[in-house]
């Protein structure tokens, strides 16, 4: 049985259950014998039972309140301060400390995250471990906490921010030492990914590449996360050595994300579109299966090899060539991969009526699914009616799409993801409906009897789907 640490932390315990399933999916004998002894399923649901087991828990929800009455001890607006100081909850952060000032004056590690310079130098000289001790109530050390504070996004703070990384690069922080609880984030990797197109915190990022903080592929995909565009991933691959293989993995992620400018970026610094991936399959394949003809382009198109001139054919809409390309070789569509018929996905997604029916036409299975390790099992029906695709939507309901299919990450329906779509409005398909796309899962006869609207949780369908759905008379069978 494991032993919880003196400190535990809640987020950390969701990310050891997420690189569990992680582990399980991708074959992990280990993972999947840990599961396994606790009868578990391949779900994010079973891995959480199966951290709890092992903790002596009998639940997720048990080891969650464990956890938080271990931390009681420290002041609950400390620990949430902190925490919302390192992610996208800063706006919160801000506000706390608006509200209570004496937040400042909590520690060492609100002394951090808020980049004041004279507080962590003081602390340096009284104490210097703390320039290497990890923080109980983060798991991360000061380096982590600095690099990963988005209080740079505050100009007035971000040139303390960047004295207190030198502060504790000096006084012997670890320039490349794995954060607690956190598989391969770093100070660099922390920094990276609170990028911003505000650009304050690129004095950190340089500095840390100064000292020679190395770039790994885990670094180049944490740029392509951060919300600051590219300059990020161009000044990584600036210091950066030039081996193709380094770049193969964020190329496969740029390439599925239709991320063109980093596309460009990383052939530039010498990615290779032919290396296998993450999943044994190569950039270029990926590009001819993720539904965007500009990037299939950008990478010198398909080949000589007939399966992905068929891909390229299909994603370009080029009826033509691909029904020349079966005629040719009437058996040629059944050497298409799973993992590759997944184009069908992609191209619902991006609402790209012309390559759906294209596919449909030359024998795709309308129950294809994303099924890479982080991928959430969905059917093209509930990409299309997630991005509002309307048109796709009824392509697919012709061709028989499952209604009832689920995905395998969050165990939801078709219409389910078309009302969380509707909340959260993705630039996905061209000129989203869900309105349209709602109605007619309606008419085909989605289920509704699992329906939670209005319940004030995060994923909330639009006031106008809602109000579809009343006039449907559906309020017995959703929380309005």
């Amino acid at each position: 049985m494991s032993v919880l640490p003196e400190h535990p932390d809640v987020d950390q315990a969701r990310r050891r259950a997420k690189e569990l399933l992680r582990a399980a999916r991708a074959g992990d004998a280990e993972s999947l014998a840990r599961l396994a002894a606790v009868s578990a399923p391949l779900t994010l649901a079973g891995a959480q039972l199966t951290l709890a087991r092992e903790f002596g828990q009998p639940s997720w929800a048990a080891l969650v309140r464990e956890i938080e009455a271990r931390n009681a001890s420290i002041p609950e607006n400390v620990v949430r301060f902190l925490r919302s100081s390192i992610n996208l909850q800063i706006g919160a952060a801000a506000r706390m400390l608006h509200d209570d000032p004496a937040l400042a004056d909590s520690g060492f590690p609100a002394a951090v995250v808020l980049g004041d310079a004279g507080r962590v130098q003081a602390e340096l000289r009284r104490d210097p471990g703390v320039a290497t001790r990890v923080d109980l109530i983060t798991g991360w050390s000061a380096l982590h906490l600095v690099c990963a504070s988005r209080f740079h996004l505050d100009p007035s703070r971000a040139p303390g921010l960047a004295e207190v990384t030198r502060m504790l690069l000096d006084a012997g922080a670890d320039l490349d030492g794995k954060s607690a609880g956190r598989r391969c984030w770093r100070p660099l990797e922390c920094a990276v990914t609170s990028a911003n197109s505000s650009r304050n915190n690129e004095p950190i990022i340089r500095l840390l590449l100064d000292r020679g903080a190395p770039v790994r592929p885990e670094t180049l995909l944490a740029s392509l996360y951060a919300a600051g565009g590219t300059w990020c991933l161009e000044l990584l691959t600036e210091h950066a050595p030039g081996e193709p293989e380094l770049f193969t993995d964020a190329l496969a992620e740029a390439v599925a994300e239709a991320n063109l400018d980093a596309v460009r970026i990383l052939l530039a610094a010498g990615a290779n579109p032919d290396l296998p991936g993450p999943d044994d399959r190569s950039a270029r394949r990926r590009a001819l299966t993720a539904g965007v003809a500009a990037t299939v382009e950008l990478l010198g198109g398909a080949g000589d090899d007939p399966v992905d001139q068929l891909l390229e054919a299909i994603v370009t809409g080029d009826g033509a060539t691909a029904h020349a390309l079966v005629a040719a070789d009437p058996a040629l569509v059944g050497r298409v991969e799973p993992a590759d018929q997944a184009a069908l996905v992609a191209a619902a997604e991006h609402g790209n009526v012309a390559s759906v029916r294209l596919m449909l036409e030359l024998g795709f299975p309308t129950t294809a699914r994303r099924e890479g390790i982080d991928d959430d099992g969905a059917t093209a029906l509930h990409a299309a009616a997630y991005a509002g695709a309307a048109g796709t939507v009824e392509v697919l309901l012709a061709h028989g799409a499952d209604l009832t299919a689920r995905d395998t990450r969050w165990n939801a329906q078709p219409l389910e993801w078309a009302l969380v779509g509707s909340g959260e409005t993705p630039e996905l398909a061209t000129a989203p409906d869900w309105v349209a796309t709602v109605t007619l899962l309606l008419d085909a006869g989605a289920p509704t009897d699992e329906l939670i609207v209005g319940d004030g949780g995060p994923k909330q369908p639009s006031i106008r789907v809602v109000e579809l759905l009343r006039s449907r008379g559906l309020n017995g069978n959703t929380e309005t």
